[in-house]
């Protein structure tokens, strides 16, 4: 709402904008990155009867336990680390990451401290539940009833 507000003020100190077809565009652009970067942030982390169920804004992501092979606190922070594809703090970081190691990783977080690495048969994913502790604790409880 607010870039609406300052788009409308930017227009009307500058009316000469408004005959141009550019400065709508850019606009447009812009106002369908940030929706697209609140649609994809991720907003919840959930264990269901399958697997760990990622929630976020538009689409979710699953997380099957049979493919869960490892489950710990991650013990480097993603703040140094190289984002490949993805978002890198715009209401949230998620998308694919480099590592200290140098893996690709999936980030789906919503801050980059006290991150759980859930590593599968093919990926390695960086989760940020409100409880680390409590999350993994009730993780491994649900990968102990489905071994």
């Amino acid at each position: 709402m607010a870039f609406i507000l300052l788009y409308i003020f930017f227009l009307s100190l500058f009316p000469e904008f408004t005959k141009g077809l550019a400065l709508h565009i850019i606009f447009a652009a812009f106002l369908g990155i940030l929706v697209m970067a609140y649609l994809l942030r991720p907003t919840g982390y959930v264990l269901k009867d399958k697997g760990i169920l990622i929630e976020r804004g538009w689409g979710k992501i699953s997380i099957p336990y049979s493919c869960i092979k490892e489950v710990k606190m991650a013990t480097k922070p993603l703040v140094s680390s190289r984002l490949f594809v993805g978002n890198g703090g715009l209401f949230g970081y998620y998308g694919f990451f480099y590592d200290q190691e140098g893996r690709t990783v999936r980030v789906y977080a919503t801050r980059t401290d006290q991150m759980v690495q859930v590593e599968t048969e093919k990926d390695v994913f960086y989760i940020s539940p409100s409880d680390p502790q409590a999350f993994m604790g009730a993780l491994r409880e649900k990968l102990l009833a489905v071994s």
